[in-house]
């Protein structure tokens, strides 16, 4: 943070704001957070549910808006909680389904402890753990993890 700038009052991660970089990158990015925010600010963090997914998971599908449709092919690799999805972007053309892109990502997926950890770890003091930004109670089967943290004394 440069001299000039106040700390922030709150961080706030919504979708799927983690992951991307994996575990050390998301702690470099909680880290840093915890760096320009001020003591005692607000961490707002709600992402996919690991275990959600794994009960829900489907190592294919396909969704379609009008001629277009958008094939997912999904793996995830239990070493690394790693999600890895390729995507195939089709056209229907008649009878014909043309390729016209592919993409890939690489997700890493937490389950409850493992965010409660990862932040805390990183500056936070873990508060609670939700299962919407209602705050309802987290469950088994609950699709989205929100977790709300305070920044801890440095």
């Amino acid at each position: 943070m440069l001299a000039d700038e106040e700390p922030f009052d709150a961080v706030i991660c919504l979708g799927t704001s983690t992951g991307y970089f994996g575990e050390e990158g998301d702690r470099q990015m909680f880290s840093g957070a915890r760096e320009v925010a001020r003591e005692d600010a607000l961490l707002v963090i709600s992402t996919v549910n690991r275990d959600w997914i794994m009960a829900n998971f489907q190592a294919t599908a396909v969704m379609s808006a009008g001629a277009w449709e958008l094939h997912s092919f999904r793996e995830f690799d239990f070493t690394s909680s790693t999600l890895r999805v390729r995507y195939r972007f089709c056209e229907r053309e008649g009878e014909v389904l043309a390729v016209r892109g592919e993409a890939e990502t690489a997700l890493r997926l937490y389950a409850p402890h493992e965010l409660w950890r990862l932040v805390e770890a990183s500056g936070w003091q873990p508060l609670s753990l939700h299962a919407s930004l209602a705050l309802e109670p987290l469950a088994p089967s609950s699709r989205t993890i929100v977790l709300l943290a305070r920044a801890s004394s440095t």
